[in-house]
């Protein structure tokens, strides 16, 4: 079996190797559904600025709002980064501690 970073486990997986390569994949999707996020915070951006530049007011209120949840995607999608770069770390530190 071979582990993410291309070491080559000399014996069957134990249970914590396993765990810790499944918290790595789980950690892994966590990054692509933050990329997700910013792609979707820049699609409602620019809508946001569409919106913006009509002539109603109302408009405008609804340019505010879509502009307020672009950066709530932003702001999710750096905590996700953020926990998963902290959990790979962890997870590969109590993996090699284990050893």
């Amino acid at each position: 079996m071979t582990v993410p970073t291309g070491y080559e486990m000399p014996h069957a997986p134990s249970d914590l190797e396993r765990n810790v390569l499944a918290l790595v994949e789980i950690l892994r999707e966590a990054d692509r559904v933050a990329a997700e996020l910013y792609v979707t915070a820049g699609r409602i951006t620019r809508l946001a600025t569409m919106l913006g530049a009509l002539p109603d007011p109302s408009a405008w209120t609804a340019a505010a709002m879509l502009n307020q949840a672009a950066a709530t995607c932003v702001a999710t999608a750096n905590l996700l980064r953020q926990a998963g770069k902290l959990g790979a770390d962890w997870a590969w530190q109590t993996m090699w501690r284990a050893h």
